[in-house]
């Protein structure tokens, strides 16, 4: 339900997006695709199979051009300062607790995009 509601959200603001069902299948989706194909991520870090930290840690080591640069934004239902920081050390960009606040989405998608000069939001 939550990936549904934010790909409305997106799709709200002429973006496009693709879903993962997991956390192997996101990182298979971006090795698939040719460098700076996607302009973000948006990692669930709770997902089967994979988790987003686990899968973050294979993006940022794949041998994909922008695989350091990439936006790769936190979703979770933890709020704490602990699991922010974690995501963070886990080489993601940012975090957002879910539910998902709007305002929220479209800010920090338009600040990481544009700090790594893609498309802007």
């Amino acid at each position: 339900i939550n990936a549904e509601v934010i790909v409305n959200l997106l799709k709200a603001k002429g973006i496009n997006s693709e879903v993962a069902a997991n956390g192997e299948e996101a990182v298979k989706m971006y090795k698939e695709k040719a460098p700076y194909y996607y302009n973000a991520i948006l990692m669930d870090i709770m997902m089967p199979v994979k988790d987003g930290f686990e899968a973050t840690k294979e993006i940022r080591e794949s041998k994909a051009a922008d695989a350091d640069s990439i936006p790769i934004v936190a979703l979770t239902a933890d709020t704490f300062a602990a699991t922010e920081e974690k995501c963070l050390k886990a080489g993601m960009n940012g975090h957002l607790p879910k539910p998902i606040d709007t305002n929220a989405l479209y800010t920090i998608l338009s600040k990481e995009i544009e700090r790594t000069d893609h498309q802007q939001i």
